[in-house]
């Protein structure tokens, strides 16, 4: 999946406007799914957490 589609993914789920079903249709993900990217794209882009971690994005699901 490109960096694109992600922070479109990201955009969309913060949308108030956006219901998850509509990104599921899009995207194949579901609301979960949807909740998991954002934690896992705010723990690897230092968004969320600044400190270096041993976990990988391979190793991430």
């Amino acid at each position: 999946m490109e960096q694109k589609d992600i922070d479109r993914i990201i955009e969309m789920a913060w949308e108030n406007r956006t219901p998850f079903e509509a990104i599921k249709i899009q995207f194949d993900f579901s609301e979960a799914d949807v909740i998991a990217l954002m934690l896992f794209n705010a723990f690897f882009t230092n968004k969320f957490n600044t400190q270096s971690h041993k976990y990988d994005e391979q190793n991430f699901y």
